[in-house]
């Protein structure tokens, strides 16, 4: 085959990969990017739509890699793709927000691409050994919050409750229960908010809509109840600078957690994970929305509002809104926090992944 019938092939093979992918023909569309990678092997779109034809077809085993690969590599190009490819399936139904599995699919792209800076343990601590001359104030509040829906927590969350302290003597420490924390929606967000926080199916769900308004009002950190920072949080927060510390895992499907969160008042991340969950639970209370508190007002909402940020094209403009920003992996995470089993999530009344939606 010639230089221009080689060419010519190749953009046909191009043109039907996108013709397949938006018709949903993704068997058809993987074979004619698969023929399209193989003319251009270092054609990043090529790559790109190989993987995502490989990802709705459900071979995740091969089509993240590949994804990862490319955000690495080439994300100057691929993010402009991406985002284009994610922005034009992702729609708000009554039931949530649409093509759940491609907006979890492109945080790879967000991670890979470093739009969501990553540090390990190793990092936060060569910072903190530099010592004082090194040392910038964090805008984020060494004030720690948590939750609990009664008025009396279990002792055993009494316990990590009183382990967190003892490790963060500089930090003020506020439990919440239910009452309370309804009284600080109803103030600053208004009765509506108060009435969609009585609405939500589970105590986890209620714990996640506060925190959320908590810290975007005040700042601080959040912490689960079933959770115990082991180590001065300060000395790992104060000296780099950050907006934001969260926790993500990576994994199969990967995601944003919401276990722990360090955060400056008034952050944008935080106002879109707020106002999804505010559009979700009116969705849930007029609609009947499905009651999966993950995607309802937990992980799967700070995930899908972290790639809505990083891949929105008008967010660009104003530069990267995550350059302050820490995720720590799970393994690093763990080097700082403990997460042991507890008896109260051994039923469907404290852990929201035994109801039945």
């Amino acid at each position: 085959m010639d230089r221009v019938s080689d060419q010519d092939e190749f953009e046909r093979l191009r043109r039907r990969a996108i013709d397949c992918f938006h018709h949903n023909a993704f068997a058809e569309g993987e074979a004619a990017a698969a023929a399209a990678r193989a003319l251009r092997p270092d054609d990043v779109f090529a790559q790109l739509y190989h993987a995502m034809h490989l990802l709705d077809l459900n071979r995740r085993a091969e089509g993240i890699p590949a994804l990862r690969q490319i955000a690495k590599l080439a994300a100057p190009d691929v993010v402009p793709m991406t985002s284009a490819v994610y922005l034009s399936r992702r729609r708000r139904t009554r039931q949530g927000f649409s093509f759940e599995d491609g907006w979890i699919t492109m945080l790879e792209v967000v991670l890979a691409a470093g739009l969501a800076p990553i540090f390990s343990f190793d990092d936060l601590e060569a910072r903190a050994q530099a010592g004082p001359s090194s040392a910038v104030n964090s805008s984020i509040p060494l004030s720690i919050v948590q939750f609990w829906d009664a008025v009396q927590p279990p002792e055993e969350v009494c316990e990590l409750a009183r382990r967190t302290q003892a490790a963060n003597p500089d930090c003020s420490h506020q439990m919440f229960n239910a009452e309370s924390a309804r009284a600080f929606l109803h103030a600053t967000l208004g009765a509506r908010a108060a009435e969609l926080f009585d609405a939500c199916p589970h105590a986890a769900a209620k714990s996640d809509f506060f925190r959320v308004a908590y810290l975007f009002d005040q700042g601080g950190i959040y912490l689960d109840a079933d959770e115990a920072a082991v180590r001065p949080l300060s000395r790992y927060i104060q000296r780099n600078a950050f907006d934001l510390v969260l926790r993500y895992t990576q994994a199969e499907v990967s995601c944003v957690d919401n276990c722990f969160i360090a955060v400056r008042p008034r952050m944008l991340l935080l106002q879109r994970v707020l106002d999804h969950i505010l559009g979700n639970l009116e969705s849930m209370v007029r609609h009947g929305m499905p009651t999966n508190v993950w995607v309802l007002t937990g992980p799967g909402v700070w995930t899908f509002s972290l790639v809505d940020l990083c891949l929105d094209p008008l967010a660009s403009y104003r530069g990267n809104t995550l350059a302050r920003t820490c995720l720590l992996e799970g393994a690093d995470y763990q080097r700082l926090f403990d997460s042991p089993v507890m008896d109260y999530k051994l039923t469907p009344e404290g852990n929201w992944r035994m109801l039945k939606t």
